[in-house]
């Protein structure tokens, strides 16, 4: 019985530090949003356009490379026919080998382009799936997967891709349109990536889904 229960205390504190930090995440997305509403007004008493474009001409910065330790990305057909669903997989990738306590993803879309009818998180890899939310007001979906019960957390091996969630998509825009998600990593909520035990975000590089409507 003794066993059992500090089993369960050990599985009860873990599972509090991740929520916790899920919770610390979605506080400062919010943070992030009314932040970046103040320095757009900012902006624009200082001679910037709300579209982003400057009334001055802007100073040239020098191109910063990121380093990454991953990769998440894309895998569905580059066309698709109208009003007719299709299937596109979210694959991460890491370049070597992590231990994860969890992988918050938020994709970007447009309704008025696509409708996403199910979004289905991975099974198997880790033990809870926190969130599975399609959020069409919000032009986003978001899905929240968590290990709680192995405290050195879900190892993944570099180089080998675990899939993240299926989703099906079904393009509302007439043919010869192009459409595309994207990994968001802006003010709509920032996709984070939690490495074991530390909390620390894990670097990763993406690119748009993009797809053409067909007849």
């Amino acid at each position: 019985m003794k066993d059992n229960k500090a089993k369960h205390d050990e599985l009860s504190n873990r599972a509090r530090f991740v929520i916790i930090a899920l919770a610390v995440f979605i506080i400062f997305e919010s943070v992030m949003i009314v932040d970046g509403l103040t320095k757009a007004q900012k902006g624009e008493k200082a001679g910037f356009s709300p579209n982003g474009s400057s009334k001055a001409t802007p100073a040239a910065t020098k191109s910063v490379q990121k380093i990454t330790q991953g990769e998440i990305y894309f895998e569905g057909p580059a066309e698709m026919k109208k009003n007719m669903a299709n299937e596109v997989n979210v694959f991460f990738k890491p370049t070597g080998n992590l231990n994860l306590d969890g992988i918050d993803l938020v994709l970007s879309y447009d309704p008025p382009s696509i409708t996403i009818a199910k979004a289905t998180a991975a099974r198997g890899v880790f033990d809870t799936i926190a969130r599975e939310l399609i959020q069409p007001e919000k032009n986003r979906l978001i899905v929240s997967l968590l290990e709680l019960e192995k405290e050195a957390g879900v190892e993944i091996k570099g180089g080998e891709a675990i899939l993240l969630v299926t989703l099906s998509v079904k393009p509302l825009l007439a043919s010869g349109e192009k459409v595309s998600l994207n990994v968001s990593e802006d003010l709509n909520g920032k996709t984070k990536i939690l490495e074991a035990g530390s909390g620390k975000e894990i670097t990763f590089s993406t690119q748009k889904y993009n797809f053409s409507v067909i007849d």
